[in-house]
């Protein structure tokens, strides 16, 4: 079992091109490195079909603070930082806007408790915690209630808590319990009582349980935790699913259609000295079932036998290959493996019906870290250099960033945000427009958004082509597998 939080290098590739123009782009599986990130290097080779396309030199930036209730404050994360994908012959016509980044946000809130100032942060209570010289949490008084650190977490639903835990080898073991609870807030005019609450808990005799607030047991496992040991717990909420794991392996499940939207998370030890280390709070996967055709899709390929290419939604859409791509496991059954030089295009007119809303998505594994201007994901060549427009979309992920451009009221506008894909698993990733704001998505949680009020400029040239996995030159390609590509008339998030 591993954990759904740090993003390292990708790329993807969908595109709707015009010619000679710019080259616009059933349950959690999180990773089992969750502490390690890949910086990586990539080179910055940079390559359009007519040789023109080397960058506009526009420093676009855009940016938004995803918050946390971290105790009393609250934790932006920045994002931005990227350079603009136009023509050289681009003078500026976009809107690009924002602030300068840095180091990609890890979207986490993560405690190892290796300082006097961490252990301020959990917010201990009755002075019954401590900070071992080794480096984790340590219970410092025994005797009494239970002993509880909290850390108050805005938006807890869809989250995974995971942490290490020892209980010490001694007779009448103390059990440990990792708590996730709905607490009203005194700010929102409430008394800042626990109003309702769950535990995954190590029991006095090693089994390992689910509990209500109120002690009353939901579920128990006869799996058991040796004493003296360091294990690891970890409680996973995805709307109405509660889920324990011991040590990556799920040992116990429920199902409660009530549980609130917002709560806090905190540690327990009873009667007993107990060890706490590498707390973590992550944000799980919102998209947990294949796309679905319905009134508001344009375009819709799963890549399954047998219609590997077939637009399920209009069927005039249906791509081709354009040098070969390779069959491989996808997210939901089977995807499209690029290698660099394949890729797919629609042979006939891709003025797909679009105007005011828009969401563009799809389900990618890259292979390794890629250079900024492989795969371009929605590439989509407007009509600037004749009359002045942009025409349609783009969005593109490279190592740095996942980053969406729109042709708005003609316009060219931009909005990105700083994250690095996984090589080892599918990521979903997705961009929206409503007619006021575009938006950008990493497993159905928006990482930044920025006002932009008007209407998409639609495409009208006849030569219009829809690609997936290279640039209508068959440059620029992206290295990995696709699956499930999405594109519909409304804003989906």
């Amino acid at each position: 079992m591993n954990s759904n939080y740090l993003f390292r290098a990708g790329i993807v590739a969908l595109a709707v091109a015009l010619p000679g123009c710019l080259e616009i782009p059933k349950w959690h599986e999180p990773p089992a490195d969750a502490g390690a990130k890949d910086t990586g290097s990539v080179s910055d080779t940079r390559s359009s079909g007519d040789g023109s396309d080397t960058g506009d030199g526009l420093d676009a930036r855009v940016g938004q603070d995803t918050e946390h209730d971290v105790g009393k404050g609250e934790d932006g994360a920045p994002v931005g930082d990227a350079q603009s994908e136009a023509d050289a012959s681009d003078t500026g016509v976009g809107r690009d806007s924002g602030i300068d980044a840095g180091v990609p946000p890890d979207p986490c809130y993560r405690n190892s408790f290796d300082t006097i100032e961490s252990l301020a942060q959990f917010v201990a209570q009755n002075g019954r915690w401590s900070i071992h010289p080794e480096g984790y949490l340590q219970q410092t008084q025994v005797g009494g209630g239970p002993h509880v650190g909290y850390l108050d977490i805005r938006n807890f639903l869809d989250n995974e808590v995971r942490l290490r835990v020892r209980i010490p080898q001694q007779e009448g073991a103390v059990f440990a319990q990792l708590l996730f609870r709905y607490t009203r807030r005194s700010r929102e005019g409430y008394d800042d009582t626990i109003d309702r609450g769950y535990t995954l808990q190590i029991e006095r005799d090693s089994r390992v349980a689910i509990e209500d607030f109120y002690h009353r047991r939901l579920a128990v496992t006869d799996v058991q935790a040796e004493l003296g040991a360091w294990h690891e717990l970890t409680l996973q909420v995805l709307r109405n699913q509660i889920v324990g794991f011991l040590n990556e392996k799920e040992v116990i499940r429920l199902t409660d259609e009530t549980y609130p939207l917002s709560g806090a998370v905190g540690l327990s030890a009873h009667a007993g000295m107990v060890d706490f280390d590498d707390l973590s709070i992550c944000p799980l996967e919102r998209i947990v079932n294949p796309h679905v055709a319905d009134a508001s899709c344009v375009a819709l390929f799963h890549f399954d036998e047998p219609n590997l290419y077939r637009n399920e939604c209009i069927e005039a859409h249906t791509l081709s290959e354009d040098h070969e791509t390779q069959n491989t496991q996808g997210r939901f059954g089977q995807a499209r493996y690029f290698n660099g030089e394949a890729y797919l295009l629609s042979r006939g007119n891709i003025t797909l019906d679009l105007d005011r809303l828009l969401t563009v998505e799809a389900w990618i594994k890259p292979d390794r870290a890629q250079d900024s201007y492989n795969g371009m994901f929605g590439n989509l060549v407007h009509s600037a250099y004749s009359n002045g427009t942009y025409e349609g979309f783009a969005f593109g992920i490279d190592n740095q960033e996942i980053w969406f451009v729109a042709g708005i009221d003609g316009n060219r506008t931009r909005i990105s945000a700083p994250f690095v894909l996984p090589t080892d698993r599918f990521t979903h990733v997705a961009a929206t427009y409503d007619g006021n704001h575009l938006r950008l998505y990493l497993n159905g949680e928006k990482v930044n958004e920025q006002a932009t009020p008007g209407a998409l400029t639609r495409i009208t040239d006849p030569s219009a082509v829809l690609t997936a996995g290279a640039d209508r030159n068959g440059l620029n390609g992206f290295i990995g597998a696709i699956d499930e590509v999405r594109i519909s008339s409304v804003a989906r998030y």
